[in-house]
């Protein structure tokens, strides 16, 4: 019986093509890795090149302790303390009560003075005349400077405000290097830990005004910022440590709202508040820890496993699509996306570099368009560059926030030494120079000069235009939502009426 000859030539030429399509696909993988290794090279060679390595981590902090306001024994033990350790406990428990949220902090945004009466857990009747309001307020005050008058709380309260005298730089300084080896398991400080203390400390100095203890008001406002400048200084700083920074930069200003307003303090102790809060940069501290994020990318993805990069919530908060498999077998995908993650986040830290100029908004716009586009559209060179730049805008929204936070109540601090000495505030910021001023600070968003008049009453009004871009003429910002503190003023309220 004769056999059609047809399917042994189909056959023979379908794995003659299979073998073609395979010398192909192996062609163009090699071609791929060959391109990507080379891009990588020129690339890394360029930014050594400009002074600027693209793979290199920031070295950390080298204070002397005995200067670092950071290594006070009680931050030394605390601030990198392991999950569940004795130290950690005792500490939570010591500061267990009473207590308010951070959000609580910041209500100076408001024209508000924190709660005290809700703190120390004094209810108030609804409709209550403002006679018993302020009893209130006060037996709120009285319970919160008992519960700090207790030993464990007091001894933490008198180190650091001692420390503050005796130790006058601050940088976090991590107990381990960040290396190659540990990009992933970078060991990172305690939010809870200062959290907990910034909160202690507003509401002590808040409570202590109340009750007549200006000076250790002053201290504990003192503390706080010194805190604040510990992470915004901090030279190896990562994208948490520079948001855990610009939280505490904004809790460490409401005591100094208060202050302003009960004129407790003296020329003095408002000079040296006003330099340190000088010294605190959140945006400074956004823009370096991008440079460290940007070498954590580039040594994940040179030296972690690709099955690591790939595995759903490794690495990257957003999923990855299911195309991106190919970077398995096509390597040069992977050094194309670390310059393509690299270049972006270099022209990011650049652009967080520019706030304080009139082109910083449209730029920064721009930028976010940019970057959502970019979201939408990948191709294998970019595919993992989108997530990982991680300073999205609500971030450095939030920064922002900080840094303006921190040149109002610089000014602010002139204006009262001013007042003290003069009986008033001055018709213009530039009357401030150089006597309180070095020179009158502008506005983070456009580079002005921050917005200020004095008013018929005798107070100022005092403000950033806020990220609108548009003077409102001090209306302020609805601060509850973060569409709300896209409008109006960022500003430096009188008190809510």
């Amino acid at each position: 019986m004769n056999f059609p000859r047809w399917p042994l030539r189909v056959l023979r030429w379908s794995l003659v093509g299979v073998a073609g399509l395979g010398l192909l696909g192996g062609a163009f993988v090699a071609e791929e890795n060959w391109r990507g290794k080379r891009a990588w090279r020129e690339y890394a060679a360029r930014c050594a090149a400009a002074g600027d390595p693209v793979d290199v981590f920031p070295a950390p902090s080298s204070l002397p302790p005995e200067r670092n306001f950071m290594k006070t024994p009680l931050l030394d033990r605390l601030l990198f303390a392991k999950e569940g350790s004795e130290e950690l406990k005792e500490f939570e428990k010591t500061l267990s009560s009473p207590a308010g949220g951070s959000g609580a902090l910041q209500v100076w945004r408001m024209g508000g003075m924190i709660d005290l009466a809700a703190i120390g857990g004094i209810k108030v009747v609804e409709g209550a005349d403002l006679k018993a309001l302020r009893a209130a307020y006060l037996a709120g005050a009285d319970v919160i400077m008992a519960a700090h008058g207790q030993v464990g709380v007091s001894a933490i309260l008198e180190e650091l405000r001692q420390a503050v005298a005796a130790r006058p730089e601050s940088q976090v300084m991590r107990p381990v290097a960040i290396n190659r080896s540990l990009p992933l398991n970078i060991p990172m400080s305690r939010f809870t830990v200062v959290q907990r203390l910034s909160i202690l400390l507003a509401t002590d100095a808040c409570a202590g005004m109340a009750n007549g203890h200006n000076d250790k008001a002053w201290s504990d406002t003192m503390v706080m910022a010194r805190i604040a400048r510990g992470f915004s200084d901090m030279p190896d700083a990562c994208l948490v440590d520079a948001m855990i920074g610009a939280v505490l930069a904004n809790t460490s200003v409401q005591s100094c709202w208060e202050a302003g307003l009960r004129h407790v303090w003296s020329d003095a102790q408002w000079a040296l508040l006003q330099a340190e809060l000088t010294k605190i940069a959140p945006m400074r501290s956004l823009g370096r820890s991008m440079r460290a994020e940007r070498a954590f990318v580039v040594n994940t993805l040179q030296d972690a496993p690709i099955e690591q990069i790939l595995a759903p919530g490794a690495v990257w908060d957003d999923p990855l699509p299911w195309w991106a498999a190919s970077l398995r077998v096509v390597a040069g995908w992977v050094q194309q996306n670390k310059i393509s993650a690299a270049e972006s986040l270099r022209k990011r830290a650049a652009l967080l570099d520019r706030n304080g100029t009139s082109e910083f908004l449209a730029q920064l716009q721009q930028d976010g368009t940019r970057r959502l586009a970019a979201r939408e559209r990948v191709t294998p060179y970019d595919v993992i560059a989108p997530l990982s730049i991680s300073a999205d805008d609500k971030i450095t929204d939030s920064t922002l926030v900080a840094e303006n936070n921190i040149a109002l109540a610089v000014t602010a601090c002139a204006l009262e030494r001013c007042r003290l000495a003069h009986g008033g505030y001055p018709e213009t910021l530039a009357e401030l120079v150089p006597a309180y001023l070095d020179a009158v600070p502008r506005d983070v968003i456009d580079g002005q000069p921050l917005r200020y008049r004095r008013l018929a009453d005798g107070t100022f009004q005092l403000y950033s235009v806020g990220l609108n871009g548009t003077d409102d003429n001090g209306a302020l910002s609805e601060w509850k939502t973060d569409e709300g503190r896209r409008t109006g003023d960022w500003c430096w309220p009188q008190p809510a009426k």
